[in-house]
């Protein structure tokens, strides 16, 4: 039998062309071998049936770019995101390159652009059907990572979800450095509980041979990640970093090589100071980003960094000039006139504590909070953020998010049920009206977070995508109230 020379790779029966090889495998809402004999009309020459086969084809397919390129994968529940483009932007200081690949999108960082989108040529593009994933499906993470391969960037951020790493979609791919930033509540509308959730993350440390393993050692599921990494004994580098005290029980008290610690944390209004102690010295860590969370998001970054060669006092100077990912921790207003105005993408209930908690220690007045929670998602999760944002500020604006074909005042009602004291909670569903107000009542010492949209330029109502941005929301909110104080 001759061998098939294969053109392309497409899960999409409607893209295929002749000479394409086509991936049909049951998904979340289509089964793709109902479609094979569209395919076959439409000119495949083979078709794949089996999923975990999709990811080691399409590494095969376009020559095993993760052979050639440094990946660093990044999981976790919150984090990924601005791990990735920490270690993107420092790289980028460094003289090294760096692509990514994750929720905003896939790009190289420059100092100009901040984050310039990536070329792939007409017959590279990925099938519109996976262009949304965080993860991108296996194909087009091959794909990707071979058009990022061809523009020679040094290495490749990559998030990788929970989902991605349940449906294989990462297959393939060779791992040089994995990083667990946190594992908390999300995405139980898809796991069946915490503890699967749990070990499908692990998959990451446990079923690819990386190089290198970096755990925050402040997560208590990476705690005992770690400790079980070091205990199969594999060839793979192992490493923790914390910015807390680390327990005084081995592994964690011997430091050294193999913990990054952030001692001496100090955070006011001018964002984070730190004395870092690393295997490769110590040095004096400052940034302008604001919370401890993001101190673990730099020492996650960091330690990525100096494993790819990059010195400490470099990576350290690097870090002074980092800005925050799009959606994350954006500042807006804060000067003697304005309430600083906070834009982030806080959607889960640890992630919302997390933020207040770390703006209540740069608050000198009093915190607001803005929040809502999505339809047709995670519902046990409603009233814990209402209850999360009724405890950690001040004043609290409940408001929708992107309710998509679930009705608002259903989704209301089931955050309504987590508050103590309802009567003190502001409800306004039109959420550019709960911005506006919260803006236009703090005082100029005070701090409001926006939470659970952050760079998102849209707002799901039923099933369309209208256009919606909280960071101009905030903007024009500013704006007036400047305007009513000439």
């Amino acid at each position: 039998m001759n061998d098939i020379h294969i053109k392309n790779l497409t899960t999409d029966s409607r893209q295929v062309k002749p000479g394409d090889l086509f991936i049909a495998v049951p998904g979340l809402t289509v089964d793709g071998r109902a479609y094979i004999e569209q395919a076959i009309k439409n000119g495949t020459v083979a078709v794949v049936t089996e999923r975990k086969l999709i990811g080691h084809i399409a590494a095969r397919f376009f020559s095993n770019p993760s052979e050639k390129l440094p990946v660093i994968g990044i999981t976790g529940t919150s984090g990924k995101t601005s791990v990735s483009h920490f270690i993107a932007e420092i790289m980028s200081y460094c003289e090294r390159s760096c692509g990514v690949i994750g929720t905003l999108g896939t790009g190289i960082f420059s100092e100009k652009q901040r984050f310039k989108e990536i070329r792939i040529s007409h017959d590279e593009k990925p099938d519109k059907t996976t262009h949304d994933y965080t993860t991108p499906d296996a194909i087009a993470v091959q794909r990707t990572l071979a058009a990022l391969q061809k523009q020679n960037v040094s290495a490749v951020a990559m998030e990788v979800t929970s989902h991605a790493l349940d449906q294989n979609r990462v297959a393939g791919v060779e791992f040089d450095t994995v990083i667990f930033t946190n594992l908390t509540r999300d995405h139980l509308d898809y796991h069946p509980d915490m503890q699967t959730y749990g070990e499908v993350k692990k998959k990451l440390f446990t079923e690819f041979q990386a190089k290198q393993s970096i755990i925050n050692l402040d997560d208590a599921f990476g705690r005992v990640l770690f400790t079980e990494l070091k205990a199969l004994n594999k060839t793979g580098r192992v490493l923790g970093y914390s910015c807390h005290k680390i327990p005084p029980v081995p592994p964690f008290s011997k430091g050294g090589n193999n913990v990054v610690i952030a001692d001496n944390v100090v955070l006011d209004k001018h964002g984070i100071r730190a004395t870092v102690k690393t295997p490769w010295g110590e040095g004096e860590l400052r940034s302008h980003l604001l919370g401890l969370f993001n101190v673990s998001n730099i020492l996650a970054a960091l330690t990525a960094v100096c494993l790819q060669g990059v010195p400490l006092n470099a990576v350290l100077k690097a870090i002074k000039a980092i800005s925050t990912a799009p959606g994350r921790m954006m500042r807006f207003g804060g000067n003697t006139e304005m309430p600083l105005v906070i834009v982030d993408y806080a959607h889960k209930p640890d992630a919302l504590a997390l933020v207040l908690e770390a703006l209540r220690g740069h608050c000198v007045g009093e915190l607001w909070c803005v929040v809502g929670c999505g339809g047709d998602r995670d519902r046990g999760k409603r009233p814990v953020m209402a209850a999360i944002g009724e405890r950690l500020s001040d004043h609290l604006y409940l408001t929708q998010d992107n309710p998509r074909t679930e009705d608002p005042t259903q989704i209301m009602a089931e955050m309504i049920q987590g508050l103590k004291n309802p009567t003190k909670v502001i409800v306004e569903y039109d959420r550019a009206k709960a911005i506006d107000s919260a803006i236009k009542n703090a005082k100029a010492e005070d701090i409001i977070l926006v939470a659970g949209k952050g760079h998102e330029t849209y707002q799901i109502i039923g099933t369309e995508k209208m256009p919606f941005s909280d960071k101009l929301v905030v903007e024009a909110a500013l704006e007036r109230r400047m305007l009513c104080l000439l």
